[in-house]
C-alpha cells in the first residue's frame, strides 16, 4: 500500500507531508504536484512556456 499525498499547498510545503529527514511523522511515499500540473497546463493553454519555466525553477529539490 502507498500513500499520496494531494496537498493543494506551496511546492515548498509537499514536503511536510514526507516528515522530517523524510522518516520521523512520514505521512506519505509520494505527492501529486498541483502545482507542476497547472503550470504544464497553462502553457499549453497560452503556448507561452515563460511561466511553467520560472515555476520550475523555483520547485524545492526532492527528499532522499
Amino acid at each position: 500500500m502507498v500513500f499520496i499525498a494531494e496537498a493543494i499547498v506551496a511546492p515548498g510545503e509537499v514536503a511536510k507531508h514526507f516528515g522530517e529527514d523524510a522518516i520521523v511523522a512520514k505521512e506519505c511515499e509520494i505527492a501529486y504536484n498541483a502545482t507542476l500540473l497547472a503550470l504544464l497546463w497553462d502553457g499549453i493553454a497560452t503556448r507561452n512556456t515563460k511561466l511553467s519555466r520560472e515555476g520550475i525553477k523555483s520547485l524545492p529539490t526532492k527528499l532522499d
